[in-house]
């Protein structure tokens, strides 16, 4: 493992990496379908619980960290519910994997714990877990990694997803059931 102290972490996250490696365990099971709100709720307080505490440079085949989105959220859905969403570490083949398996919501359905995903197609795509929902939708916070910390944590809200990923990189936003 590399160093953590000058990172600026936390001693207790320091303690916690310095912990076996916090790769999932090989070929998890994929997620099951029709989730319902409980295991949204499962899913969201542990997004809540991972946040700026999940650290991703470690994860291999991503790049320090740069390319774990994919894993984050594989990770996050593997606490709270024993199993994975899918799809390695690839937005594409975990949209197709949710697509496949997973309830499609609109904005107006989706609940803390939904998943938001733009999947990699021309540019690079990110996924995240929906936080809990703000007065105006726009403001509701996505829990995801960050490429550049290499750290999962509360950065975009849906308006700066959408801004960015929609509107700048061209992706879709599509949310699906935990």
């Amino acid at each position: 493992m590399f160093p953590l102290e000058g990172l600026g972490l936390p001693a207790q996250v320091i303690t916690d990496l310095s912990r076996k490696s916090e790769a999932p365990p090989p070929n998890p099971p994929p997620l099951q379908p029709n989730a319902g709100s409980a295991r949204a709720d499962l899913v969201f307080n542990e997004a809540k619980s991972c946040n700026r505490k999940l650290v991703t440079r470690g994860v291999p085949g991503t790049n320090r960290g740069a390319l774990a989105c994919a894993w984050a959220i594989n990770e996050v859905v593997r606490r709270a519910v024993g199993q994975v969403v899918g799809g390695g570490l690839s937005t594409a083949k975990m949209a197709k994997v949710l697509a496949a398996t997973h309830r499609s919501l609109t904005p107006a359905q989706i609940v803390p714990g939904t998943i938001v995903i733009s999947p990699t197609g021309r540019r690079t795509g990110h996924v995240g877990i929906v936080g809990q929902l703000a007065p105006r939708r726009g403001d509701t916070v996505i829990y995801s990694n960050s490429s550049s910390r290499g750290v999962f944590f509360d950065y975009y809200t849906i308006d700066k997803w959408e801004a960015y990923y929609v509107g700048r990189q061209k992706l879709d936003m599509l949310f699906y059931e935990a």
